[in-house]
């Protein structure tokens, strides 16, 4: 039986803005998860997408940076993907309701497996 690799990364998304965006416009943004079965060392090859989130989220929503590191939203350090058989499994944060930065954990059968 062939050995087939499947090479998974998470990211977020956010739209581009075009010019006339007010600065005060939502950012809306969703977590995906991207997927290579051949060609992986081509960012053509990633072009398997799941999505993560239910709908897009407003990143604005997220804890501020000001005093350490690069200005700007941060969810935090903790995020992780690991498998568990076919299905990928992986942990995130997001802001949700009052909670600024929810963690939230999703298992997702990667496209075409």
């Amino acid at each position: 039986m062939p050995l087939v690799l499947t090479v998974i990364r998470g990211r977020f998304r956010t739209p581009r803005r075009g010019p006339g965006t007010r600065p005060d416009a939502s950012l809306l943004t969703g977590r995906w998860l991207v997927s290579c079965v051949k060609r992986c060392l081509s960012p053509k090859g990633y072009s398997r997408e799941t999505r993560l989130t239910p709908a897009s989220f407003d990143m604005r929503q997220a804890p501020r940076l000001t005093e350490i590191g690069p200005p700007g939203f941060f969810l935090g350090d903790y995020a992780g993907l690991t498998h568990d058989g076919r299905d990928f499994v992986t942990a995130f944060s997001r802001p949700h309701d009052d909670d600024r930065a929810a963690v939230f954990s999703v298992r997702v059968r990667p496209v075409g497996k």
